[in-house]
């Protein structure tokens, strides 16, 4: 329960007691679940194909005890606890075992830092007449994002000993990045995702290796999820098609973007000390996890298994 949290640039604001009722001050308000939300579009049409299994990768939410530089936080206030995100709220990977079981392809690998509860990312193929005749297939995207949550505990060098420290945090910018091993999509064959929801997303990169941008417009983090939009038709190379999908954000405060946070600075602070404890924090804590990617998946298609 958060009973009084400052403001991320100075003051008090008001209170919140649960993870929906709107958390302000040091948190971002937030209306109905964490992260995921309602996913929208796409269909699951009958006669298509069984995906491969989708397992669910470990949670990497790790409590430790470290000393830090510039985390001196003397006078800060007793800890109080972050809300508990919901169990089920960022759960993307257990919605996916669900509505992903009739695809094509099959899913041979994927991985999904915080347990999918930053982002999540999932490929799926389809085909009609016409991409069979053309010897395509549609690519599409399922992707989902959140807030993931970081607590652990410091050395103050101070008489008061070890200092707890809750955190929790979101993705403003990141990449997702498309490596076709076989098969290609080409620029006129990708379809312009422009603006969904609170997300402004933009295409670049070579055929080989498509890249979209995603950023967050009008809130602070990308929030909220969609299913199965069309990101292109996608060239076969006898007849196959191999794609890994991975998720990047850079380990700057520009990119990912503290959302709530309990004990890390106090009111003391001037807005430079924050940023240098922002900065330290996601070097020590995050980029270590983070840095190589986020989410990422591999999924093949063969249109003689798929015929």
């Amino acid at each position: 329960m958060i009973e009084k949290q400052e403001d991320l640039h100075g003051g008090v604001k008001t209170e919140g007691s649960s993870s929906n009722d709107g958390i302000e001050g040091n948190c971002y308000k937030q209306n109905g679940k964490f992260g995921i939300g309602g996913m929208s579009g796409g269909e699951i049409k009958d006669g298509a194909k069984v995906a491969g299994t989708i397992n669910e990768a470990p949670s990497s939410i790790s409590a430790h005890t470290v000393n830090i530089e510039n985390l001196n936080i003397s006078g800060s206030p007793p800890v109080q606890q972050i809300p508990q995100l919901s169990s089920s709220s960022n759960n993307f990977v257990k919605e996916a075992q669900e509505k992903f079981k009739e695809t094509l392809g099959v899913v041979v690998s994927q991985e999904h830092k915080y347990n999918g509860e930053l982002v999540s990312v999932e490929l799926q193929f389809s085909e009609d007449i016409e991409t069979i005749k053309n010897n395509d297939v549609f690519v599409k995207l399922s992707i989902a994002f959140g807030e993931a949550e970081e607590n652990f505990s410091y050395n103050s060098g101070l008489l008061s000993g070890i200092k707890e420290i809750s955190v929790r945090f979101g993705i403003k910018y990141g990449k997702l990045y498309l490596n076709f091993i076989k098969g290609a999509m080409p620029l006129g064959r990708r379809k312009p995702l422009e603006k969904l929801g609170n997300w402004q997303v933009t295409t670049s990169g070579i055929n080989e290796a498509p890249v979209w941008q995603f950023k967050a417009q009008e809130k602070p983090i990308l929030e909220g999820s969609f299913h199965k939009e069309m990101l292109g038709n996608a060239n076969l190379s006898d007849g196959i098609c191999i794609v890994e999908a991975t998720f990047k954000a850079g380990m700057i405060e520009n990119d990912l973007v503290i959302t709530c946070q309990n004990g890390l600075w106090n009111s003391q602070d001037s807005p430079a000390k924050k940023e240098t404890k922002m900065r330290v924090f996601i070097k020590k804590f995050l980029a270590p996890k983070l840095e190589e990617y986020l989410s990422k998946v591999r999924v093949e298609y063969d249109s003689a298994v798929n015929s």
